[in-house]
C-alpha cells in the first residue's frame, strides 16, 4: 500500500501498489517518499578544522 496526498487539499489516501503510479501520474505525492530520510542529508559534514592539529600555545 502506498500513502497518498493531495497537494492542494491534504486528503491522504492509501491506494495498492500497482495503483500508485496512476495516482502519482495525476500530481498525487507519494507521503512515505516524502517522509523518508534522504541519507545523504542524515551524513555529517566533515569539519576540516576538527580534524586539524591543536595549537600548541608556546608556538
Amino acid at each position: 500500500m502506498h500513502t497518498l496526498t493531495h497537494p492542494h487539499t491534504g486528503r491522504t489516501v492509501q491506494v495498492p501498489e500497482q495503483d500508485a503510479p496512476r495516482w502519482l501520474a495525476v500530481g498525487w505525492l507519494d507521503t512515505a517518499a516524502d517522509a523518508a530520510p534522504d541519507l545523504e542529508d542524515e551524513t555529517p559534514t566533515p569539519d576540516p578544522a576538527a580534524d586539524a592539529a591543536p595549537i600548541d600555545p608556546k608556538d
